[in-house]
């Protein structure tokens, strides 16, 4: 039986009651489906920097930020006020074709993809300003884009519980037809509900917004939720990752062999969902995601002495590891809602934004979380001599680093007594608040490509999320 099929899947619209969208979009939707997901990337760069009031950016450009973020470090406030003449303004020649990989200056490692997400790498190319500008939070305020409180998750999705169970019996249909009793054990473990489904719900609320029709949001949303998850299994074999939420990750459980055959099954298994909806563009974007996810693996953040140019690096690594999959669930529902150019680069924008401030919390969370609440101990990516952004910005500071920490500044792994002292070396320098700044930064630019979507109740959730991303302690 093919995969996610025969579940009782209804085709009404998202949003019941709410008349449908997509026929007044029709005109404006056609001009989009023409363009690829390559060209629809590639003609945003930073010139998508939001004008006007309530605008909130984060920019890599602006100097002033940047000292704000050393005072965070000591200690002092995060300042967010904007160079007088540099405020959101677009750096030169950043319009069509103007982020191909060689003329930004991306490393070698995006040269030759010629697909999206120009937006996800873009800002980190320094062709055209100086490395001491690569770091800047602009942050405008209005009651519009202003921090929602933070609320816990479940409440937060409440509006989409029935997509949400559609979107469960999917994967549990793709467990089940699997057929063999091993693989549907590893994938029972692995699509067993207990991460946070993020991709499918935003999938979801987009989808409610716009009134796409529910069977083939809810194929979608389950497609982007089998792909993170074989990207996790296949992470966790590469991190040598002992422990996924809490319980032993495939390869520890089982064997290695068995993690990489089940993760190639639900690559195929993404495949297959996203077949489903007939729509070539959903697939390229698909292929295009996997392989910016891919390249990213092939970034190895270490340092040199410069901060900044491992700041970069660490950047470009979580925007294709990370962002580009929740962008993913944005650029795909967009084509399902036949939204406008405008609107599928907003919601682009929000995507890759939130993964942005997403992955910098988690990040943050691996150093100044509880392992009770994260799921996974704290202090993994220390032990295994990862630079994060917590500890670049500790290296940033005017502190001579001890040995714990120059050591992993040459990318060694730590001991168990190692990792304690760097924890409590970073959580009292102030550079976890820098991440944290970093993160909010990211926070505030989702917030603000919001603003840019029709306004409706879903929206509103989604707002909630980009709260959630960075305020949560899980």
């Amino acid at each position: 039986m093919p995969v996610g099929g025969g579940v009782g899947i209804t085709g009404d619209r998202a949003s019941a009651g709410q008349p449908s969208r997509r026929r007044a979009r029709a005109g404006r939707g056609a001009r989009s489906r023409g363009r690829s997901h390559a060209q629809l990337h590639r003609t945003a760069g930073v010139r998508r920097a939001v004008r006007g009031p309530g605008a909130a950016h984060f920019d890599f450009r602006h100097r002033d930020v940047q000292a704000g973020g050393r005072a965070a470090r000591n200690g002092g406030s995060h300042s967010t006020r904007a160079v007088a003449d540099r405020d959101g303004r677009p750096l030169p020649g950043t319009y069509p074709n103007a982020w191909s990989p060689q003329r930004t200056g991306l490393p070698a490692a995006y040269r030759g993809c010629g697909r999206g997400h120009s937006k996800c790498v873009g800002i980190l190319a320094l062709r055209h300003h100086d490395a001491k500008r690569t770091r800047a939070i602009s942050v405008r305020s209005s009651a519009v884009t202003d921090r929602r409180p933070l609320r816990d998750l479940a409440e937060i999705l409440a509006p989409i519980q029935t997509g949400q169970a559609q979107v469960e019996a999917v994967l549990a249909r793709c467990v089940t037809d699997s057929q063999l009793p091993i693989l549907q054990n590893v994938l029972a473990s692995v699509l067993g509900g207990s991460g946070k489904r993020l991709r499918p719900a935003i999938a979801l609320l987009i989808g409610q917004a716009y009134g796409v029709d529910r069977k083939e949001v809810v194929l979608l949303a389950a497609g982007t939720e089998v792909l993170h998850s074989a990207t996790l299994v296949h992470d966790d074999i590469v991190d040598e990752a002992d422990s996924r939420r809490g319980e032993p990750s495939i390869h520890a459980a089982w064997s290695t062999k068995v993690a990489v055959l089940a993760g190639d099954y639900l690559f195929a298994s993404a495949a297959d969902l996203v077949a489903r909806l007939n729509r070539p563009r959903i697939v390229r974007q698909f292929a295009d995601t996997i392989h910016v996810m891919s390249r990213s693996e092939f970034v190895f953040p270490s340092f040199n002495g410069d901060p900044e140019a491992t700041r970069r690096q660490y950047l470009e690594k979580i925007s294709g590891k990370t962002a580009a999959l929740i962008a993913l669930a944005c650029d795909a529902t967009g084509v399902l809602a036949d939204a406008s150019d405008d609107e599928a680069q907003a919601l682009h924008d929000f995507g890759w934004a939130l993964g942005m401030a997403f992955q910098v919390t988690d990040d943050v969370l691996d150093i100044a979380g509880v392992t009770q609440e994260t799921g996974k101990p704290v202090g993994g990516d220390l032990r295994a001599g990862l630079l994060t952004l917590p500890v670049v910005e500790y290296l940033d500071g005017p502190v001579s680093p001890p040995l714990v920490m120059r050591r992993l500044a040459d990318g060694e792994g730590l001991s168990e007594a190692e990792t304690a002292e760097a924890i409590e070396t970073l959580r009292a320098s102030g550079a976890v608040d820098a991440a944290r700044a970093v993160a909010g930064g990211f926070a505030d630019q989702a917030r603000a490509a919001l603003t840019r979507l029709p306004s409706d109740s879903a929206i509103d959730t989604l707002a909630d999320l980009v709260t959630y991303a960075t305020d949560r302690h899980t």
